[in-house]
């Protein structure tokens, strides 16, 4: 649902602003930042940031918010992290050995190795592409088999796609951590007990604020897509803890072939389907 991993570790305010921004445009509130509660009290659970809106009743008036990230499987971060590891590495030396004509490297995904490994499939890549430089702009694909496979080849006229820059490399990944159909239950299973386990976590940070509106905000990142509906019917089939009121997803969806836009839905309560379900862009 997302693209690239999640960041954390400081105030998630940064984060979090367009979803108040959305919930006050949709629900006519007026919610203002007023603390990162997590960064200011380093010593109990704490929900990661505090809003109010003065106008409001008791009950409504502060709005915390804690921001959490599904990623399934456990270990997609790191693979995804190992993509950007080696990208990172040969992009702008092969860039230099190669000019602008258009090449292609491709990589396996997901990659697993350890660093030594992920850093060794780098400067293999390198090492060869100059060594072979020759082949390479004649027209002749270079790359190796085995776990660490990858291949790196010129692209003729018209191969790339409209969205695609004319010249230059361009590193992609085949393959991920999709399920297959055997795998699918197994896998949905899998992220229903993380969305479970997550929520469940909260329940101490919320328990600090019982006169406050405590909504989840949850990203979720993986291979494996799956919709707000599915989110929705895992938290009818098994609902959050009682310190949690509000549960949400944020989610980037392709709009046109070039942008990106920001949605967020909200997974519990829904009452009937009636207005509940809110879902639109940051304004």
């Amino acid at each position: 649902m997302s693209s690239c991993m999640p960041d954390s570790g400081r105030c998630e305010r940064v984060y979090v602003e367009p979803f108040v921004r959305f919930l006050n445009s949709e629900c006519g509130t007026a919610y203002k930042f007023k603390a990162c509660l997590d960064v200011q009290d380093r010593v109990n659970p704490q929900p990661e940031i505090l809003y109010v809106d003065d106008q409001l009743p008791k009950g409504l008036k502060n709005l915390v918010v804690e921001r959490k990230s599904i990623v399934w499987p456990k270990d997609h971060a790191k693979h995804h992290s190992s993509f950007h590891v080696v990208a990172d590495m040969v992009e702008k030396p092969l860039s230099g050995l190669l000019g602008d004509a258009p090449y292609l490297l491709t990589l396996p995904g997901p990659i697993r190795g350890t660093k030594s490994e992920i850093r060794g499939l780098g400067l293999q890549i390198l090492s060869e592409a100059e060594k072979r430089l020759d082949a390479l702009k004649a027209g002749h694909p270079i790359g190796r088999r085995g776990r660490l496979w990858w291949v790196l080849q010129r692209q003729e006229e018209g191969e790339r796609d409209y969205w695609e820059p004319d010249s230059g490399l361009i590193v992609q990944q085949r393959g991920s951590d999709y399920p297959t159909i055997e795998e699918y239950p197994h896998a949905l299973a899998g992220v229903q007990r993380l969305v479970d386990q997550t929520l469940r976590r909260c329940t101490a940070k919320f328990k600090r604020h019982p006169d406050a509106r405590r909504v989840v905000l949850l990203e979720y990142y993986s291979d494996f897509y799956l919709g707000e509906d599915t989110f929705r019917t895992m938290l009818q089939s098994c609902p959050p803890p009682a310190d949690v009121h509000e549960v949400w997803l944020r989610s980037e969806v392709w709009i046109t072939d070039f942008e990106q836009d920001v949605f967020f839905h909200k997974l519990y309560p829904v009452i009937d389907g009636q207005g509940e379900n809110k879902v639109g862009t940051v304004p």
